[in-house]
């Protein structure tokens, strides 16, 4: 990476922090772009990190004065850790001391430096630092379930699903992760309709349940999901009265104040009114947004957190859900069954798309050429150089945008929008979601399926890009232009249980055309047929998880286009994310576990 790379605001905060110092600013201005690629810190020990931000592997002999150098340095706390063994159960309590002992005094400044070599911006610190605690806060509160579970709530589950319901009946937290089609909201809805019965048995009030997901659109997808699975639950009618159907964002319940994003009503002082809190599609909080939620909780409260550990990370800085998971798995005594992996899907209609997922997922490149060439039903690659000018990525394009235009209203135009989508890893360039919409817009023209002058055409598939609460539109949805009564043109969107909503294009919020989209934006989405455009190889984002989250996408057809070396790159290389929190709650599983012994002493 050269010099003219990094953002006018990181070389700034480099200069305003370095006081002087080439190096020391350079390593500031580094740590702040690492941000913006997701990382929660600047590992100064790891050469790959520092290859993909500097361009180049520093000398050991560099790293070692970087280090000297910044833990001399005015603006920079250094921290080293306190042995496990001398911590106590009372020093990971949220309201606490920090896990770490600081060798200076103890003043404002706006970098730290731990004993491992990663420097990072304070309040990235102290947002891992407090999810750590929090996190084995939560895992202290968990106790053996004291009640049975009804046969008729277990019936259809599988031994993971019902695993997953007595965990959450121990309390605190429980992670459920597992692919798309396991069962996950299914088998929470069992689980909320235990803890009621429970409840009952018990001649106590229901708990209160909150329903959070990221987005407003995941929000909405988790509440038709939930209303759906209550439909079939066998229970009570004053049990189905009693479960909740109606999602929320996560920055809603949190309370976001005034002009702010990072600031909200609830937290310590002034916890959630919750005693169960789920959260959907949670590989895609980040970092700050999930330590704001686990310190809002009330202190008996617990946590469940549903999502898919092996998907795209979030797009702010953060793997949390990937590092929970592997903390809770490297310590599963301490963790106390805290994490339920689900691996039985019940979506995929063909073999081969689940053979398919299931190698990407592993990382197996040969498993996954075995698969494509094998023709199995539900899959296809072509390789390609340009995929907006394939043969037959153009034939699908046209095929679907056919079916829906033809459709007979608006609801059948919206439905057949979920059967194709073209995801692509890059919003913009060559490869990008941007290109290729303008690319399908101009092929539509040419083969005289839309008109060249007229913007709003019946059957274009609009991408909300901006959230509007008044016109309860979400970053995320996707609508449809279709004429009304009067010929003059609208954009419908489904709401679920609700009549569709109306709105005339000069009153929508940010929008773009929606045959392409992001990977990121389709995260929680499921189409029936996915054409997935490769990113090159050279491209950061080809990793595994991307690759996995896109196949993902699809119910029962997957259509890979590009070249067949970004596939194998893309598959051997993981999303890493520079972060201290893994080893922050290792620390505290340690440190509640030397707790417990002295006390049980």
């Amino acid at each position: 990476m050269t010099e003219l790379e990094l953002s006018g605001a990181d070389r700034a905060l480099g200069r305003a922090l370095g006081r002087g110092d080439p190096l020391v600013e350079r390593a500031i201005a580094l740590t702040s772009h690492a941000l913006s690629e997701g990382h929660v810190c600047l590992d100064l020990r790891s050469g790959d990190l520092l290859e993909s931000l500097v361009g180049l592997v520093p000398e050991p002999a560099e790293t070692v004065d970087l280090i000297e150098r910044l833990s001399r340095h005015p603006a920079v706390r250094v921290v080293t850790r306190v042995q496990a063994e001398a911590w106590s159960p009372a020093l990971v309590a949220p309201q606490t001391t920090p896990s770490l002992r600081f060798d200076a005094p103890r003043q404002v400044r706006p970098l730290v430096l731990d004993d491992v070599g990663r420097l990072f911006l304070a309040r990235y610190y102290e947002h891992e630092q407090r999810l750590a605690r929090a996190v084995s806060r939560l895992l202290r509160a968990r106790t053996r379930p004291d009640v049975s579970v009804p046969e008729r709530l277990t019936a259809g589950l599988d031994e993971d699903q019902a695993r997953a319901l007595t965990s959450v009946l121990a309390g605190g937290l429980t992670i459920i992760s597992g692919g798309p089609g396991t069962g996950k909201t299914s088998t929470v809805v069992r689980i909320l309709a235990a803890l009621l019965e429970r409840a009952q048995q018990e001649r106590r009030a229901f708990p209160r349940v909150l329903l959070l997901a990221p987005t407003g659109k995941a929000a909405a997808r988790l509440s038709e999901s939930i209303a759906s699975a209550k439909r079939r639950l066998d229970a009570s009618d004053e049990i189905k009265a009693a479960l909740p159907d109606e999602g929320s964002t996560i920055h809603r319940a949190l309370g976001v104040m005034p002009q702010s994003r990072t600031r909200f009503r609830h937290g310590l002082a002034r916890p959630l009114d919750a005693d169960v809190v789920v959260v959907d599609e949670a590989s895609m909080v980040d970092l700050a947004l999930m330590r704001h939620l686990a310190e809002a909780l009330p202190d008996d409260a617990s946590l469940v957190l549903l999502g898919d550990r092996d998907q795209l990370a979030s797009v702010d800085a953060g793997n949390v859900l990937a590092e929970l998971c592997d903390a809770l798995e490297a310590d599963p005594t301490r963790a106390r069954g805290a994490l339920c992996q689900l691996t039985h899907t019940h979506r995929f209609g063909a073999a081969g798309l689940s053979n398919l997922a299931a190698a990407a997922r592993a990382g197996d490149a040969v498993r996954v050429r075995g698969v494509l060439e094998s023709e199995a039903a539900g899959v296809t690659f072509t390789a390609c150089s340009q995929p907006r000018e394939d043969r037959l990525l153009r034939a699908l394009v046209l095929g679907a945008f056919r079916r829906v235009t033809t459709a007979p209203d608006a609801e059948t135009a919206l439905a057949r929008l979920g059967e194709f989508r073209i995801l692509c890893a890059h919003r913009t360039g060559p490869y990008g979601a941007t290109t290729l919409n303008e690319a399908v817009r101009q092929l539509l023209v040419e083969s005289r399926l839309a008109p060249d002058a007229r913007e709003y055409y019946r059957g274009r598939p609009i991408l909300i890009t901006e959230t509007d609460r008044v016109l309860e539109l979400h970053n995320g949805d996707v609508g449809v232009v279709w004429p009304r009564d009067d010929a003059a043109p609208s954009v419908v969107f489904d709401r679920p249980g609700r009549q569709p909503l109306q709105i005339a294009p000069a009153h929508l919020p940010g929008h773009e055309s929606a045959f392409a989209m992001t990977i990121h934006k389709s995260q929680g989405s499921e189409f029936d047929h996915v054409a997935v455009v490769l990113p090159p190889a050279e491209s950061p984002l080809a990793t595994r998880e991307l690759l996995y989250t896109a196949i993902t996408r699809a119910r029962s057809q997957v259509t890979l286009f590009g070249d067949p070396v970004a596939l194998d790159v893309g598959l051997g290389r993981r999303t890493q994310r520079a972060s201290g929190l893994g080893a922050a709650i290792a620390l505290g599983l340690a440190a509640s576990g030397a707790g417990e012994s002295a006390s049980e002493r």
